[in-house]
């Protein structure tokens, strides 16, 4: 075998090898993408949640605190 077509072989598996490498980054890429959207999602609920909470006490209605809380909580325990 010719010294040309050696390192014709070399680089062909290199370049196979490095092909499937970045297969698999986009592949973690795109999880990571998904998992981010996941939780950025997760944060604006949870921070609705709070401006909820918080104007409710900033304006003293106790009562719909309250049944907000309960909704919550029965709304945790389903999950659970």
């Amino acid at each position: 075998m010719t010294e040309c077509r050696m390192n014709y072989e070399a680089l062909s598996k290199s370049f196979y090898e490095q092909q499937g490498e970045l297969r698999q980054a986009k592949e973690e890429i795109k999880f990571l993408d998904h998992q981010i959207q996941m939780l950025e999602r997760r944060n604006t609920r949870q921070a609705r949640h709070l401006e909820k909470i918080y104007k409710l006490i900033r304006n003293k209605e106790w009562d719909k605190l309250t049944a907000l809380y309960m909704d919550t909580k029965q709304d945790y325990e389903e999950i659970i």
